[in-house]
């Protein structure tokens, strides 16, 4: 077993060649990132079980161990929105071939985000309506006792166009969500006969 001053050494060197353009440390990088690209093609790991890895690692461990810091209790941006609306559309296009993204509505605690089948909808849900939150919360929050209430996710149908309304955490907004959104949507839609 390596001693003290061994370990010092070893971590001495590592640090060098990490901050040096030492050929052969990068070609250990390279190499490793070789391996795991390599590791992930036999694995056959597709593109949205990579989503689910993901988010997995970078965020649910966190949130399951209740840490109040963790990213998924906060807002989600519009960065990760768009994210979203991407991932599901195109989920959706490898069956159907024309979901778009389309409009979001904004309240103070809540996302309004829509797709469209097609041809963009003439006269779309809630957009032309001020909707607040206690309008929105009469729709999705539910009263189990006295002082608890269970806040659902609202997906709406509405001709060619899907509605989606949740609350602004990123936990609603991840890439897997909108994956599991994306699967949901064509059962339901399997189920309505499209």
């Amino acid at each position: 077993m390596p001693n003290q001053e061994t370990k010092n050494k070893f971590i001495d060197i590592v640090q060098k060649l990490e901050n040096s353009d030492c050929s052969l440390f990068i070609l250990l990088r390279k190499r490793t990132d070789e391996i795991i690209r390599r590791i992930k093609e036999q694995l056959c790991i597709l593109k949205t079980d990579q989503f689910y890895i993901d988010d997995v690692v970078d965020y649910m461990f966190d949130f399951c161990k209740g840490k109040k810091n963790s990213p998924v209790f906060k807002r989600a941006t519009s960065k990760q929105i768009e994210e979203y609306q991407v991932i599901f559309a195109n989920t959706l296009n490898i069956i159907y071939d024309d979901f778009k993204p389309y409009k979001i509505f904004e309240s103070d605690s809540y996302i309004v985000n829509s797709f469209y089948y097609k041809n963009e909808p003439n006269n779309p849900l809630f957009f032309n309506a001020k909707l607040s939150d206690e309008d929105i919360d009469t729709i999705v929050k539910n009263r189990i006792n006295k002082s608890v209430y269970v806040t659902e996710e609202l997906r709406l149908y509405d001709k060619n166009t899907i509605y989606f309304i949740k609350p602004k955490q990123y936990r609603f907004w991840l890439k897997s969500i909108a994956v599991r959104d994306a699967n949901e949507v064509f059962t339901d839609l399997v189920k309505m006969g499209y």
